[in-house]
């Protein structure tokens, strides 16, 4: 693990709704919802909202300074069981326009009816945010991005998600910097990678469609280096025996 993260801690939120009467829940979701205006506004303007239902239901995948717990970088993991716990919509339903959007959105709702066929639980990624104040440094850019990849890896590995879909920023080469190398591939129709498309949420940015069925060696290989940095973050969980939502830290 690179030195340079000894000031930081991963962070991971499960479905905030359950643990909202937690003190450090209110505190560091609210944190993140800052985070998430500050990144969005500086990528694709202060009329974007990267907000949702889903943030309330997803897990959020945090990096946090440890004095304080102040989130640089975040992502939202949601899941197609939790949405229907919740009577929600799996968010690229609401995210593509199913006449706009028309091959994008039947394919999308294909891969969601092959894992209820596969009875497996599908996931979606999205929402991907680092403080503006990080980018000038290049060094810890560059290791926030490797923690990003290895964080996605242990969650969905640990939580049994066996597929995930998500949205790629063209723009800002998401595909090429964070999916690829884990694992992701266009999704196609008859054989053919689906192009990319403009998303209204972000001011028309460009994104590409990706799916995910298996993490790559390399994802492994790179997941391994941050094992230690990943066993020692913090969750908040919901449990039978204690229903004071108290902050558990993990193994």
């Amino acid at each position: 693990m690179n030195d340079i993260l000894n000031e930081f801690q991963i962070v991971v939120i499960k479905d905030p709704y359950s643990t909202i009467e937690n003190d450090f829940t209110q505190s560091i979701f609210s944190k993140m919802l800052a985070l998430k205006k500050a990144g969005y506004s500086r990528a694709y303007g202060k009329d974007s909202l990267p907000l949702g239902v889903e943030d309330f239901t997803s897990a959020h995948l945090l990096l946090c300074e440890k004095d304080g717990h102040k989130p640089v970088m975040g992502i939202r993991a949601t899941d197609y069981l939790t949405c229907k716990k919740y009577k929600t919509n799996f968010p690229p339903l609401d995210i593509l326009d199913p006449i706009l959007d028309r091959d994008h959105y039947q394919v999308i709702k294909n891969i969601i009816a092959e894992s209820e066929k596969k009875k497996i639980n599908l996931g979606y990624s999205g929402g991907w945010t680092i403080a503006p104040e990080m980018h000038p440094k290049r060094e810890l850019m560059a290791a926030i991005k490797e923690v990003t990849a290895a964080v996605m890896y242990f969650y969905y590995v640990t939580n049994g998600i066996k597929e995930v879909v998500g949205g790629a920023v063209t723009g800002y080469k998401v595909d090429k910097k964070l999916h690829n190398p884990l694992g992701f591939k266009n999704i196609t129709l008859n054989g053919a990678d689906l192009p990319p498309i403009d998303c209204r949420l972000i001011n028309g940015n460009q994104v590409i469609w990706q799916h995910l069925t298996a993490f790559t060696p390399e994802a492994k290989e790179l997941a391994e280096r941050y094992r230690f940095f990943w066993n020692q973050r913090l969750e908040i969980i919901e449990t039978e025996a204690d229903k004071n939502h108290l902050i558990a830290k993990a193994e």
